[in-house]
């Protein structure tokens, strides 16, 4: 029972943490003092550096061997890598699922679809969650664990990034095309036009990205984003 509280307060550390790295709720290049952070969460040093620790295998938080532990400074040449490794492995996975045929064919189209109508209105979901949940949907096409938990982690790594980017009405309006594209063409077969659409959703973001970035930096050091 007492291992129980343990691994739940753990846990409870860990996701609230990570709220805060994903929306840049930490000044950047901030440093992440466990003691501050420890009555600010009002938990123990134990969860807390645990915490601290995973994230900072996960790409969320930075660390020195003598300093400890330093919010993120976003970086363009960071997101514009993520993106672009994001983009190679769902293309190679929409093309592995077209080349299968049948029932793998099938599932894209589902998700495709599915994350058209996330789009909406009325909006089920803010666009940039359901770009994750394109995303996600599309590495399961894969048939690869690892895959699927690279893109995860790319999510959110970039999510910060991908929120300011979904505050730009005519934006979004051209992730909404691009995503009925996407749908349009698994539907019709055509690996190439999918791939193009998925393409051209990320590198939508990827020429806006050095705005992007100091528009996050901007609102990162006034207290974060969403």
């Amino acid at each position: 029972m007492a291992d129980d509280r343990d691994a739940a307060r753990r846990d409870t550390c860990y996701v609230r943490l990570k709220d805060m790295a994903v929306h840049c709720r930490f000044r950047p290049g901030e440093h992440l003092k466990v003691g501050r952070l420890c009555e600010r969460l009002k938990a123990s040093s134990t969860p807390v550096r645990e915490s601290l620790i995973r994230l900072h295998a996960e790409g969320l938080v930075t660390a020195t061997s003598r300093e400890g532990f330093f919010a993120r400074v976003p970086e363009t040449e960071e997101f514009s890598e993520l993106y672009r490794l994001a983009r190679t492995l769902l293309s190679d996975a929409m093309l592995g699922a077209a080349a299968a045929g049948g029932n793998a064919r099938a599932e894209a189209a589902e998700i495709a679809v599915q994350s058209a109508l996330l789009f909406s209105p009325p909006a089920r979901t803010s666009a940039w969650a359901a770009i994750e949940q394109l995303t996600l949907g599309l590495s399961r096409l894969a048939r690869n664990r690892e895959v699927t938990r690279i893109i995860g982690n790319v999510n959110d790594r970039v999510r910060c990034i991908r929120m300011i980017a979904c505050l730009d009405a005519g934006a979004v309006q051209g992730m909404v095309a691009d995503t009925q594209q996407l749908a349009d063409a698994i539907a019709a077969a055509d690996a190439a036009g999918a791939t193009r659409s998925l393409e051209t959703m990320f590198d939508r973001d990827i020429r806006r990205l050095p705005d992007l970035t100091k528009e996050l930096l901007a609102r990162a050091h006034a207290g974060g984003i969403g």
